[in-house]
């Protein structure tokens, strides 16, 4: 077999090419549809409640309310538009090992929000990446977290 020297006729397909193609790519779905529909863990499932119960805890609850809003920061003179929790920093939330936290993030911003909790080992649900672990907290509404 020769290649064609004019560039734009080396990716032709030829008619056997095409069917076997097609034919690939119908196999593919056939045997997608054959696979069992995914058995996902639900936050509130019974797999989840058990782990959970096994981890135990200090039995100690601590709750928040951390308010997403508009605010301003004087930068030496220069006031930066900017979105808070109430104050900058942020207000600091103090637990020990084993505690629970309540926190409920209101959203009083313009756009979606959540709050993604750095260096915690978290159920997924509670991780705030959305739309990867829960949904967005959309302008005027609220979430519970709990972990």
């Amino acid at each position: 077999m020769t290649v064609p020297s004019d560039p734009r006729t080396r990716f032709l397909l030829t008619r056997r090419a095409f069917l076997g193609v097609s034919v690939g790519t119908l196999a593919t779905i056939a045997l997608a549809s054959c696979a069992p529909a995914a058995n996902w863990v639900q936050p509130d499932g019974a797999p989840v409640r058990e782990a959970e119960r096994r981890r135990g805890g200090t039995g100690k609850v601590t709750t928040a309310t951390l308010t997403a809003a508009p605010s301003a920061l004087d930068l030496a003179g220069t006031t930066a538009a900017t979105w808070a929790f109430g104050s900058i920093p942020a207000p600091v939330i103090r637990l020990g090992a084993g505690d629970t936290l309540k926190a409920t993030v209101r959203n009083q911003l313009d756009t979606d929000t959540s709050v993604h909790w750095h260096g915690l080992a978290l159920r997924n649900d509670m991780d705030g990446v959305p739309p990867v672990t829960q949904q967005p907290i959309r302008p005027d509404e609220s979430f519970d977290y709990e972990f």
